[in-house]
């Protein structure tokens, strides 16, 4: 869906059940179908959205703004046709997620946390709300050519390709602190305290930020006969590569006090996750024949063939944040 524009989108067809038979074998569930088209003459559109949004909520208050342009221009010289589209996309988002300890009985070695938001849940359970994680900024641009040429009447060949550009960030925020007014993300000892009363240990999970970026490359090619009459046929064949694809997350971020606050340390290994090299490249052949015979009414001839290559390339390697 991310590599259509809507303007060039001509139809949507929901295609449901044994229908999906003729698609791969992993839409058996259903397919989208989306049938876009080319220009019939010159054409330019343009579109901007933005937006802001007020959060409020424990101890984050931000105003996430996001903001979206697209840009499309076609024309049609002779047999020949194109499209030409360019998408960028700045987005921020509120917290996607709050971390949340339970308040027990025990108590283990760990610094003592300050500030927090104790609240119930919603089964009536008392905890300490210590801080916001998952709170994303994304960048997307994508660049995107149609070209297609009559060949004959009513047989059209059409290539495209498409260049993906994705880069995220991930961050978190403590709402708790040590008795320094250092935040506190992580300890060494994995546990913390939590003031006034130093009964309760928790552990602040899900604070590690993150950060990635993907590179993506889509082609495809088409010879489309569409004249409705005896005999059509339709040949396209598609690639998708991930030309770079990597997410780095932190392992223990932060400074991490020892279990009296009394010195710290960092620790600077993280996770690299990638994608690099992994492809998908499909193949489909299909024919329809229309006889000119009349047996109880007309009928039609549909025959064809698919074929998939799939390689996933993933390797996760512990390395410096």
């Amino acid at each position: 869906m991310g590599m259509v524009s809507p303007e060039e989108i001509s139809r949507i067809d929901v295609v449901y059940g044994p229908f999906s038979a003729l698609y791969p074998g992993n839409s058996i569930g259903g397919v989208l179908a989306i049938t876009t088209r080319m220009p019939e003459g010159r054409e330019i559109h343009f579109k901007g959205l933005g937006a802001a949004q007020t959060y409020s909520l424990y101890g984050y208050n931000d105003v996430p703004l996001s903001g979206n342009i697209n840009i499309l221009v076609g024309d049609k010289i002779n047999d020949f046709r194109y499209f030409i589209a360019y998408n960028h996309l700045d987005s921020s988002t509120q917290p996607n997620n709050f971390t949340n300890n339970w308040l027990g009985s025990t108590t283990a070695a760990g610094p003592v946390a300050y500030g927090g938001y104790f609240n119930f849940n919603q089964n009536g359970l008392y905890r300490v709300t210590t801080g916001a994680n998952s709170i994303e900024h994304t960048v997307q641009d994508l660049g995107k050519v149609k070209l297609s040429y009559d060949v004959a009447p009513q047989t059209r060949l059409i290539y495209q390709a498409g260049f993906w550009n994705n880069n995220f960030d991930r961050s978190v925020q403590s709402f708790i602190y040590d008795r320094n007014g250092v935040p506190l993300f992580n300890s060494q000892s994995g546990n913390l305290q939590v003031s006034p009363t130093s009964s309760f240990n928790i552990a602040q999970t899900g604070m590690n930020p993150s950060n990635g970026s993907s590179q993506n490359l889509m082609q495809a090619i088409q010879l489309k006969r569409d004249s409705g009459e005896t005999f059509d046929v339709d040949f396209s064949l598609t690639s998708y590569n991930y030309l770079r694809e990597f997410n780095n997350t932190a392992t223990s971020y932060g400074f991490r006090p020892n279990s009296t606050a009394t010195s710290y340390n960092v620790n600077p290994t993280g996770q690299n996750a990638r994608l690099d090299g992994t492809y998908w490249r499909t193949g489909d052949v299909r024919f329809i024949f229309r006889p000119n015979i009349d047996v109880q009414g007309k009928h039609e001839i549909s025959l064809g063939s698919h074929t998939d290559l799939y390689s996933l390339n993933n390797t996760v390697n512990q390395t410096a944040f």
